[in-house]
């Protein structure tokens, strides 16, 4: 039972029958029992009414109610239909369980609630909860309808949360009938649609499904074709990825034959002047006369016939030696990490090529180029 608590309350609403020129919805699926809605078609947005269905089912003990806002359409043919896009719930309104009275303070809310938030609809009906008594317009009902909501555009919802029945009903005539069913439009990809069907009718349950996937619902295929497309470019995305890393890679190989090369004729230069010294020592060696001398027994003659070679020898490896550790000091320098060093850095920086790499690693025996910290002092050979 649904009352308001006076008769004079002013419902905001324009009575003059004006329609908005709009189409109907691309993705309206139809449920009821008939298959068709003669008269004023009805067309409800998906979130609308599930807003309604969970409103209503908070409180089954209680009749809850609101009423509907949108717009009266037509069609450039011609046919007319209600478009019902929002809600006001019906706030501190009086409630039991066979009974909802709307207060002052609650019109004062409902016509507050339109002018601030949904200026330029209107009121298109109203709708309320019947837990536990099936879906039906009582003798209350049917007064306040014909009373507040009497313009033949306007409709009324009924909810029954305990069975999950509903049904709206409207203007025939100068009569209230039971509508023999509604649209659900925004879908939201359409397979949601189904869940406000009647599972006991098979056959409706059938032709909603047919609807949805024959092509009358298209959102399903557009979605597949955004994946497609998806899907494409995902691809390409990472065939390019894949060829760019195959010329880093083949880039990264020829550096590491060019450094295996560079080793190796490093390794021949270094096995030539090894030779070279040899050669050169075994010929001075050749030039002496290294025929045993003859000792007269004085000790002038036992040191001028002792073997030049081994004190000449012992000397020239300390210079020899010597020399080395003067030039390896003199051809290197020191260098202390800095942030952003990197060692292939500072080989280009200071042999400008990245052939230095190998020969700082190998000067400081460092195992791992990445190794450096900064602060860590090391020391550059001069490259010949």
């Amino acid at each position: 039972m649904f009352i308001f608590e006076a008769m004079n309350i002013e419902v905001k609403e324009n009575s003059q029958d004006h329609f908005v020129r709009s189409e109907l919805p691309f993705d309206s699926v139809f449920t009821g029992s008939e298959g068709t809605d003669d008269g004023t078609g009805i067309h409800i947005r998906q979130s609308t009414l599930r807003k309604i269905e969970d409103y209503l089912s908070e409180d089954k003990s209680n009749e809850l109610g609101g009423v509907l806002i949108g717009d009266v359409c037509e069609t450039e043919g011609g046919a007319v239909f209600v478009k019902i896009e929002n809600v006001i719930f019906a706030m501190h309104a009086s409630s039991s369980l066979s009974r909802l009275t709307f207060t002052h303070e609650t019109w004062d809310y409902i016509n507050k609630v339109l002018e601030d938030e949904y200026p330029g609809k209107r009121i298109v009906g109203w709708f309320h909860s019947h837990p536990g008594h099936t879906v039906f317009m009582s003798s209350h009902d049917i007064f306040i309808h014909e009373n507040f909501f009497s313009n033949k555009y306007m409709v009324a919802y009924v909810f029954d949360p305990t069975i999950r029945e509903r049904g709206f009903f409207k203007w025939s005539g100068n009569e209230i009938i039971r509508a023999n069913g509604f649209h659900i439009y925004d879908n939201d990809g359409g397979e949601k649609i189904y869940e406000f069907i009647d599972k006991s009718v098979d056959e409706d349950a059938e032709k909603i499904k047919k609807e949805i996937k024959g092509g009358k619902i298209d959102i399903m295929k557009s979605i597949t074709i955004a994946l497609s497309i998806f899907s494409f470019l995902l691809t390409a995305f990472m065939a390019y990825n894949f060829v760019e890393l195959k010329k880093k890679t083949e880039a990264v190989s020829e550096l590491s034959r060019e450094v295996a090369e560079l080793k190796a004729k490093l390794a021949l230069v270094s096995l030539n002047e090894s030779k070279t010294v040899v050669k050169e020592q075994s010929a001075g060696n050749t030039g002496k006369d290294n025929s045993p001398a003859i000792n007269s027994g004085k000790p002038e003659d036992a040191e001028k016939n002792r073997p030049a070679t081994e004190p000449v020898s012992n000397k020239n490896e300390e210079k020899v030696a010597d020399g080395q550790n003067t030039a390896q000091k003199q051809e290197s320098k020191k260098y202390t990490i800095k942030k952003g060093d990197t060692l292939e850095r500072i080989a280009l920086s200071t042999y400008g090529s990245r052939d230095g790499i190998e020969l700082i690693m190998k000067h400081n025996n460092i195992k791992d180029k990445t190794s450096i910290k900064i602060g860590q002092t090391i020391e550059l050979p001069v490259k010949n």
